[in-house]
Order: structure tokens, then C-alpha cells, then sequence
């Protein structure tokens, strides 16, 4: 839980970084099966309206990141209203190849591997069975919440 508090008779835009742990993406294409993930949250007024907002935000859990990370200082400033540089243009990804160590980091299992299974992390505290996901599993969003820090009054 992560406490933020907004002075009285004011605005403001907060940022909250989730570490999500490794799990089962989102899931939503076959009949008998559906994955899907929510995020709660809840507002507490303690003004005039004395009373609890609740909100159920849905999220999709992906494999692989949708966009490349950027830190806080490359985002424009909102009252940037005109391009003041050419467009970025963007690197080709590198070329595949039967050596390339960046496809061997995502190779999937092997047969021991699936039947044995690997060290990772424990779902359930009551069970003795170690969840690994046999899927690549990046962790942007951990870097970018250690570059930005967190003081004592934010937690998770």
C-alpha cells in the first residue's frame, strides 16, 4: 500500500510504480480460458465528502515491453507545444542469427527444465512448488523505480 496525500483545496498528478513479479500474461483468446489482471484503488476523503472513492482499473500483463524505456529526464515538458527537432528515428533491430546471444537468453526450456522445473518464486506460502514462467521476463520497470528512488513514506 502506498500512502500519498493532496493538501486541501488542490490538484495534483501522481505517479505509482507497481513491481509487478514474474506471472502469466494476459489471456483472453480461447473459449475456455481467461486471464486477466486489476488493479484496485481506493480514495480516502477526509473533507466534506467523508467518504471512500474505490476503482477497478483493468491492466494487460504482456511478455514482451510494448515500447522501449525512456528515463523521466528524456519525457517533453507538457508546455513544449512545438517540435523544436527533427523527428527521432528509431535503430533497426539487430540481425538474427543462429549465434546471436540475445535469442539464446529466450530460448525456451528445455525437457528437464519443463518436467523438473527451475528455482523461482514461490506463489502460494502453503506450496512447496516453485513458479517459473517458461516465457523472457523483463524487468524495465524495476530499473527505472531504483533510478527514480523511493523515500520512506512510499511503499509497495
Amino acid at each position: 500500500m502506498q500512502e500519498l496525500f493532496i493538501a486541501k483545496n488542490n490538484k495534483d498528478d501522481v505517479q505509482v510504480y507497481l513491481q509487478v513479479p514474474p506471472t502469466v500474461p494476459s489471456f483472453d483468446c480461447c473459449p475456455i480460458i481467461k486471464v486477466e489482471y486489476i488493479v484496485e484503488v481506493t480514495f480516502e476523503s477526509s473533507g466534506s465528502i467523508n467518504s471512500n472513492i474505490d476503482a477497478a482499473v483493468p491492466i494487460i500483463i504482456g511478455t514482451i515491453p510494448a515500447l522501449r524505456s525512456a528515463s523521466r529526464g528524456d519525457a517533453p515538458s507538457p508546455s513544449t507545444s512545438h517540435a523544436t527537432a527533427p523527428p527521432l528515428e528509431l535503430e533497426d533491430p539487430p540481425a538474427y542469427s543462429v549465434g546471436n546471444s540475445a535469442m539464446e537468453a529466450v530460448l525456451p526450456p528445455t525437457y528437464e527444465e519443463s518436467v523438473n522445473g527451475v528455482d523461482g518464486t514461490t506463489i502460494d506460502k502453503d506450496s512447496i512448488e516453485p513458479y517459473v514462467p517458461r516465457y523472457p521476463f523483463f524487468r524495465q520497470l524495476s530499473e527505472i523505480h531504483e533510478k527514480v528512488g523511493t523515500s520512506d513514506s512510499e511503499r509497495l
